[in-house]
């Protein structure tokens, strides 16, 4: 049985419904029930204790649960994103589960990295609050499985798009429908659809137990896999921009937008930085190593293009 949180979230509402289309045994656990005919169990990150009848039946927990980027303060980020995520790893532990699946984020990878695949005990501590709290989640999760006889599966997600856009992709669409211009050819990242991840997290769910790379280097019985889920595909601003925008666009100097940007920002009372982060920042890119079994089937442009689903 899968037991999956985050369920009524981006990824997760998405990831529900694709476990269900796939007929998969399949728990949700939160603080409120996401449907009807499936089985929910209460759970509030919280809290410091987790019901001892949380994981009955459960082999493989999907943890998406967390609170997103620039959604919650350094604390927010704290309890949630690493304290609850340690305790649930522990209680699954515990509890005797086979594979603990958690959806991180490719923002743990600074820019200069030669593997986005590297151990967290090797990359440095990145500098926005909500990386770092997935990068102590990751480096505390690797421990916590460390001869535990469950495996541990980390997924280094990309920025996630599909017709329903949110955080700094909501934003980017905003600024492209409210001003004839297009985006600066700035800001290189990757990014991956939302279908092709919850495939992809399914997938894992429902793969067996193998001795694959394992991080720990002590016990083949217990491994510890990072996969990064992306589209291949390098993204800038510019591109993304094109994707989204509904009108022709007028390009302008990248100087405009610096300029613009922070001024946005005021009338928008959102912290100094925000729009230009989204715009002008840059990741991670470079070549990514797909599981064997699973590649992604869209791009941005060809998942938006007019007749998807």
């Amino acid at each position: 049985m899968i037991m999956l949180t985050g369920a009524s979230g981006y990824i997760g509402k998405a990831l529900l419904q694709r476990l269900i289309a796939l007929d998969r045994e399949v728990v949700t656990a939160g603080r409120v029930s996401i449907a009807e005919n499936i089985e929910h169990r209460p759970l509030d990150l919280l809290t410091a204790t987790l019901d001892r009848d949380l994981f009955s039946g459960v082999d493989t927990v999907i943890h998406c649960a967390g609170v997103a980027h620039n959604r919650g303060t350094v604390d927010d980020y704290r309890r949630i994103n690493v304290d609850a995520t340690i305790a649930l790893g522990q209680s699954a532990v515990a509890s005797d589960c086979r594979h603990f699946i958690f959806l991180s984020s490719l923002n743990v990878v600074p820019v200069t990295s030669g593997d986005a695949a590297a151990s967290p005990h090797d990359l440095p501590k990145p500098a926005s609050a909500y990386a770092e709290s997935k990068w102590h989640a990751e480096r505390q999760l690797i421990q916590c499985f460390a001869h535990s006889g469950c495996d541990l599966t980390i997924v280094r997600s990309s920025l996630v798009y599909d017709r329903q856009l949110v955080a700094n992709l909501d934003l980017l669409q905003r600024l492209t429908r409210w001003l004839p211009v297009a985006l600066p050819d700035a800001g290189s990242r990757m990014m991956i659809a939302r279908p092709d991840l919850v495939d992809l997290l399914a997938l894992l769910a429902h793969r067996p137990r193998s001795p694959a790379a394992d991080l720990t280097q002590a016990d083949s019985a217990s491994t510890v896999r990072i996969i990064v889920a992306a589209d291949g595909e390098r993204y800038m601003s510019k591109r993304i921009g094109s994707a989204l925008a509904s009108r022709a666009q007028i390009p302008v100097p990248q100087m405009c937008w610096r300029l613009f940007c922070p001024l946005w920002d005021v009338l928008r009372g959102v912290p100094a930085g925000t729009t230009w982060a989204a715009v002008g920042s840059d990741h991670w890119v470079g070549a990514v190593d797909s599981p064997e079994d699973w590649q992604p089937r869209y791009t941005l442009e060809a998942l938006l293009a007019p007749g998807r689903y």
